[in-house]
């Protein structure tokens, strides 16, 4: 009897194959997009921390002896951690309740809450940034806080506000559920700042809080 000819077709394992190799391709350059600012971020804090000078903070470089100056981006409101490397501008009276005023505050730099102090004044100054936007919508500020939880007590940052530079020291550190929101109501009777991103980076799943007193200004 003649075997009947085998009908050309779809080998379905070698389908399969490609399309699971395709698959893994797109999830890993997928995962390259979304976590690629935050490697950056880390691989450019430990080269910045090879040297253990940190910059000083100055409305002019010309002010101070040597190159290692940090000028504040805008001397009206912006933020600047040497340590973190960040220097960038803050928004003012951000309402943090309402998602589409605060996203498009945090396209322009970091989020000063409304309702909360402003530097200079008694009480407690709130300046948050997320780090959980899509990445497709993903702005050049959401990157500023990733390196937030380098920061430990008795490190220092500056507030640049109305032509004077407040500067302030790390005294507390805390990582708490989205839900605790007294944070961002809190009174003090000092100079105080908090600072808040989203954590771990990428995710909206935390909140990372870094607490400031004020220890000068200038």
């Amino acid at each position: 009897m003649k075997q009947a000819n085998k009908q050309p077709g779809v080998d379905v394992g070698t389908w399969l194959l490609h399309v699971g190799t395709v698959l893994l391709f797109l999830g890993v350059v997928l995962l390259l997009v979304v976590y690629f600012p935050i490697l950056r971020e880390e691989v450019g804090y430990g080269l910045r921390n090879t040297s253990a000078t940190l910059p000083t903070v100055s409305f002019s470089a010309a002010d101070e002896d040597g190159e290692n100056v940090l000028v504040p981006v805008n001397p009206d409101f912006s933020i600047v951690i040497p340590k973190i490397g960040a220097n960038v501008p803050v928004v003012q009276d951000v309402d943090a309740s309402d998602p589409t005023v605060y996203r498009a505050a945090l396209a322009q730099g970091i989020a000063h809450a409304k309702g909360t102090r402003l530097p200079g004044e008694s009480g407690n100054v709130f300046l948050f940034a997320h780090s959980s936007d899509d990445f497709l919508t993903r702005g050049r500020y959401n990157t500023v806080f990733y390196l937030l939880d380098k920061l430990s007590v008795g490190d220092r940052f500056t507030i640049a506000y109305q032509g004077t530079l407040y500067e302030y020291r790390v005294f507390d550190k805390k990582t708490l559920s989205p839900e605790q929101v007294e944070y961002l109501n809190a009174k003090s009777e000092e100079n105080t700042v908090t600072l808040m991103t989203c954590w771990p980076p990428g995710t909206d799943a935390k909140r990372l809080l870094v607490f400031g007193v004020l220890d000068g200004r200038r």
